[in-house]
């Protein structure tokens, strides 16, 4: 077996065996762009002054477009959400509330064993993150959740909420 020769990094001394070619001088790609940089430190300054307008078009077509997919991505999440709320209502069977004049807001989730997060402030968090906690929940007025909390109201027979992969409600 032929023994590989060692070289040094040139950015941050460490020994290293090249993998393509025998004169490598950086063991790393981060290592060659860091050493670029730093022979070149007003290359990027430079090019945005030369070409501003660029820059501020493509900024701001950048920003509009990340912005228009945030709306998106929470629009679909706060849709799951009240779906479930919509979908199971108050599930205390001796709720003291009329279900049918339950606004969804009034719906909250209350965790059955561990919680790792909030459904409510759901903007930080995946969608498959999301549904695994929805399925760690039961869904409660608003009254009943601080009867829950209390401890006048027993939930170990309230039947957990259940989603798929999806989203969709399991029946």
């Amino acid at each position: 077996m032929e023994k590989r020769k060692t070289c040094i990094c040139q950015f941050c001394n460490v020994t290293f065996v090249p993998k393509k070619r025998t004169w490598q001088k950086y063991c790393s790609r981060i290592c060659a762009d860091k050493q670029w940089h730093k022979d070149h430190p007003d290359y990027h300054r430079k090019w945005q002054k030369e070409n501003k307008s660029k820059v501020a078009v493509y900024s701001k077509d950048r920003t509009e477009k990340s912005r228009l997919q945030v709306r998106k991505c929470h629009a679909k999440k706060r849709q799951l959400v009240d779906s479930v709320r919509i979908h199971y209502g108050c599930q205390n069977p001796d709720c003291p509330v009329d279900r049918k004049r339950i606004p969804v807001y009034a719906i909250d989730f209350h965790h059955i064993g561990e919680k790792k997060f909030n459904i409510s402030i759901f903007r930080h968090h995946r969608f498959d993150a999301i549904i695994s906690e929805i399925n760690r929940c039961i869904c409660l007025c608003n009254i009943c959740h601080r009867m829950a909390h209390k401890g006048d109201l027993d939930v170990s027979k309230i039947p957990l909420c259940r989603l798929d992969e999806n989203g969709d409600v399991i029946l």
